[in-house]
């Protein structure tokens, strides 16, 4: 049994390629109604913006024209109802936590007027209205149900879907791409410094790929690295650096020709290149 589960985003903000379904696999030899359950539950797609700050909730609203779902939570990770919500409606209405440990969950709830944890709430938005200034709704229903919280959202949400605009999703998306790195056992980068830190001045060897941003040969070089990387991540460093077309960037050219891009560089121990 496989489950092919939609990416959080859909273009890397680093490569500009489309971001790849993931395949998710029944490994249990046990086959059961609640097993399954679970495995799906813990495989939902994630939708959910977490703000950790007053400017992180100032650049969540400041998209107008889709309304505002914020679940100001005490748990210390998405609850997987909400995720489900924000699946159902993904770019129908925009989703965020704020987790009760955020550096400034007190502010923010403030701000949203939020007296009692855990609480989901919408602010409205509207073209031409100014941050902050129109109707917030709260939500006093069952928190666990989860029909009753989508025929309360139901109401608020777009009849068509709405893209967010590239300036609303670049940091977010580098800040999702970045999570699953962790994971991956490779990281993108798109300045020299990230390989300077990350191979040049590293004790372990380093593979990077230098690819052009758009290049039509990029997905095939990505697919390569997302094979193997796990394998090779606890003694190499593994790198996909976004070269920008065109680039005559001095720092760039000191390591590759930027004509025979994707190119491959393996960097020995860290000190010495070949």
């Amino acid at each position: 049994m496989i489950l092919f589960k939609p990416p959080d985003i859909k273009i890397n903000p680093y490569t500009k390629a489309p971001m790849q379904i993931e395949q998710k696999r029944w490994k249990d030899t046990e086959l059961s109604v609640e097993k399954v359950k679970l495995w799906l539950l813990n495989n939902l797609p994630n939708y959910v913006t977490s703000l950790k700050t007053t400017d992180d909730i100032k650049e969540f609203v400041a998209e107008v024209g889709i309304h505002k779902v914020f679940l100001f939570s005490g748990a210390k990770k998405t609850p997987q109802l909400y995720q489900a919500l924000s699946s159902q409606y993904h770019n129908l209405l925009r989703f965020a936590i704020v987790n009760n440990d955020a550096p400034e969950a007190a502010k923010m709830a403030e701000l949203m007027e939020v007296e009692n944890i855990p609480t989901i709430c919408i602010l409205e938005s509207f073209v031409g209205a100014s941050d902050f200034t129109t109707m917030v709704r709260y939500y006093e229903g069952d928190l666990k149900s989860l029909p009753s919280i989508s025929n309360w959202v139901d109401r608020f949400a777009l009849k068509e879907e709405k893209e967010k605009a590239e300036k609303f999703i670049e940091v977010k998306s580098k800040e999702a791409v970045n999570r699953k790195e962790k994971k991956s056992g490779y990281q993108f980068a798109d300045d020299m410094s990230t390989i300077n830190e990350k191979v040049i001045a590293s004790h372990k060897a380093g593979l990077v790929l230098f690819t052009e941003k758009d290049h039509p040969d990029s997905i095939h070089y990505i697919d390569m690295i997302t094979a193997f990387a796990p394998h090779v991540s606890e003694y190499m460093n593994v790198i996909i650096y976004a070269v920008k077309k065109g680039s005559t960037d001095p720092a760039v050219r000191k390591e590759i020709n930027p004509k025979n891009l994707p190119i491959f560089k393996y960097y020995r121990n860290g000190m010495v290149d070949q």
